[in-house]
């Protein structure tokens, strides 16, 4: 008689699965499903050049904008953006700077305090980006403004139109 070896073991293991299966499918215990759950896709961009959440460009430009945010917050927050539209070579985000775990950012220890407190300050950030040599930076950006910022810049900066809404 041969030993008992792990090897041995595994491949009772594997043989009594695949028997246990196929018992299954005979008893009609086990049965595909013709109407699987469907998988919620990404939602399709609203307009042409907006980023989608997932899209590696997007990514690319959070990268450059989380940084600057940073600084001038005095933390590390997450920018929840509500659109990112890349024409060209420019891209202009919008969103709601928030804690990590998602929560309405706290502004009462940074530079925004007396603006909150004194009802000038809408919460948000806008953002103007340039990729230049296959890299993406912030050419403008204002957290909290109270009047869009973004058509200056475009005039400005020379970036397409249709980055505005």
């Amino acid at each position: 008689m041969r030993p008992i070896t792990r090897r041995s073991v595994r491949g009772m293991a594997a043989l009594v699965a695949v028997a246990c299966a196929l018992a299954a499918l005979a008893s009609g215990c086990a049965r595909v499903n013709p109407n699987p759950p469907a998988v919620p896709a990404q939602a399709p961009a609203s307009r042409p050049g907006e980023l989608v959440e997932g899209d590696p460009a997007r990514r690319a430009i959070f990268d450059a904008l989380r940084p600057v945010v940073a600084a001038d917050l005095g933390r590390m927050s997450v920018v929840k953006a509500d659109s990112v539209v890349v024409i060209g070579s420019f891209a202009l985000v919008r969103g709601v700077p928030t804690e990590a775990m998602g929560a309405p950012f706290d502004y009462s220890t940074s530079t925004y305090a007396t603006a909150v407190a004194a009802g000038e300050f809408r919460d948000g950030i806008v953002a103007l980006l340039q990729n230049i040599d296959g890299r993406w930076a912030v050419v403008e950006y204002a957290i909290g403004a109270v009047d869009d910022p973004a058509p200056g810049w475009i005039a400005s900066h020379g970036a397409p139109q249709e980055l505005l809404p």
